[in-house]
């Protein structure tokens, strides 16, 4: 039986699908791919026919058996520079580890490539560049536990974290992973067993990190969203730029994770300009009045009325 190219582009579509998944139904298949469920089940009958091994329960949808067997799936152009693309943001957003599993996946990907799309992708690696990217000593330690926070949420096993707040001493803490996002930085949202309560922790600022034992996920629990929402209603965080002399900034390589250190940059006069996110006033304004006269804040207003009423004050 001939295929039209656009069916056998969704048959492709759909084995690459069941491939990533561990079960799914004829609906899933017909919502993702818009057409009609009757549509699916002839699909499935192509790849029945075709000797993969499928699996077919009724209520319960369709399972993909023993994958050994199946050739890889090539990548189409767009795709393989849509993963080109996220490599390159990734530059300052993840792990040396993951960078490496990226850099082995476009090397893959290149090995399978066409002799056209093999020179589009060297010419793009040649000529593209990511500016912005944390030193390696930052990056290490912004992203040094990723991976083992990954594989733990995925898992559902406790963590056990040395970590430093934004305000307090470092302490340890067993948590439960719920959820993991990135909002400048990475941060994992977990039910703390110390606090007995949702938390937000800055990946950053965990110093030491030990996989636990496994737990049974709590079904109460808000949604990353609904507990995003609920802390915006609480007040949001400020932003906060401030430019410390050369000297200050290198004695700050620790210190400023813990004040929501987001981003710098080298100025010209010698000065470094720092990018911080923070929900206290306060907190960072006697931070800053600590440094000076080797720090210059910059904004927001809130933080240098605050200084300049707390120096009229003081003398």
């Amino acid at each position: 039986m001939s295929l039209s190219m656009s069916r056998l582009q969704r048959i492709i579509a759909i084995l690459s699908f069941l491939q990533q998944k561990r079960r799914v139904t004829a609906e899933e298949l017909a919502l993702r791919f818009e057409v009609s469920q009757r549509t699916i089940y002839r699909d499935m009958q192509e790849l029945f026919a075709a000797g993969l091994p499928l699996q077919a329960t009724t209520g319960s949808g369709y399972l993909l058996g023993d994958q050994r067997q199946l050739a890889p799936i090539s990548f189409s152009r767009e795709q393989a520079l849509a993963i080109f693309t996220a490599r390159t943001l990734a530059g300052y957003k993840t792990s040396d580890a993951t960078l490496r599993h990226l850099d082995d996946a476009l090397q893959k990907i290149k090995a399978a490539a066409t002799s056209q799309d093999k020179t589009l992708l060297e010419e793009l690696e040649n000529n593209t560049w990511q500016l912005d990217q944390l030193p390696a000593e930052n990056r290490h330690r912004a992203f040094r536990f990723l991976e083992e926070i990954q594989t733990a949420l995925a898992s559902k096993h406790t963590l056990e974290i040395e970590y430093f707040p934004m305000q307090g001493q470092t302490q340890w803490r067993t948590v439960e992973p719920h959820s993991l996002f990135y909002n400048y930085q990475w941060h994992l949202l977990a039910w703390c067993r110390l606090r007995n309560d949702l938390r937000d922790f800055r990946v950053d600022r965990i110093r030491q990190l030990r996989v636990g034992v496994k737990f049974k996920a709590r079904k109460t629990l808000p949604s990353l969203p609904d507990y995003l929402q609920s802390q915006n209603e609480l007040g949001p965080q400020n932003h906060y730029i401030i430019q410390f002399t050369e000297e200050v900034a290198n004695m700050l390589i620790e210190t400023k994770y813990y004040y929501g250190w987001m981003a710098e940059k080298q100025l010209e006069n010698g000065w470094v300009e720092m990018a911080f996110r923070n929900n206290s006033v306060e907190y960072m304004g006697r931070w800053c009045m600590y440094w000076l006269p080797k720090v210059r804040p910059v904004s927001p207003p809130e933080l240098l009325t605050f200084i300049n009423k707390q120096l009229a004050e003081k003398f």
